[in-house]
């Protein structure tokens, strides 16, 4: 009779197997869920500490552009002295922008927003040394231009 009996019941769903199958089923897929939280509140932390950086460097390289671009070189001595300091604050940003493109941060973004951060620190990076070459040109300019004034003085 025993036998018959397992064999019976061994053919039916057992209740609490179902109950068991779907608790870990929840649990699972509420851990999954938790775990893609935690990790995509890592992924906006960092995310976020990018972009700040980002804008803050931005910010500082549009104010030198915009000041090398309106600054109009009367003596060049002493505009020399007032240009070099922005020469200084791109030397000391252009580091931090290298670092910044070969790190593990974005190297661990995923691929759409690793290029789109990458495409961004490229233009920011291009942006500072065309800052930094605009202020060599104005520098180089007003040299040329003050030797050639000497001469045509020498010449009168």
């Amino acid at each position: 009779m025993l036998a018959v009996n397992a064999v019976y019941f061994q053919n039916q769903p057992s209740l609490a197997e179902e109950l068991y199958e779907a608790i870990s089923n929840h649990f699972s897929h509420y851990l999954k869920k938790r775990n893609f939280e935690i990790e995509l509140k890592k992924f906006e932390s960092k995310a976020f500490d990018v972009i700040s950086k980002a804008h803050e460097y931005n910010a500082k390289m549009e104010q030198v552009r915009d000041f090398v671009d309106l600054y109009y070189i009367n003596d060049i001595h002493e505009d020399e002295k007032i240009l070099t300091p922005f020469v200084d604050v791109i030397d000391e940003v252009l580091p931090d922008i290298e670092f910044i493109l070969d790190s593990e941060e974005i190297a661990s973004f995923p691929n759409p927003i690793r290029d789109i951060y990458l495409n961004a620190f490229d233009e920011l990076y291009s942006t500072i040394v065309n800052a930094k070459f605009a202020i060599s040109h104005k520098i180089a300019q007003a040299y040329a231009d003050s030797k050639s004034d000497i001469k045509l003085l020498q010449d009168a």
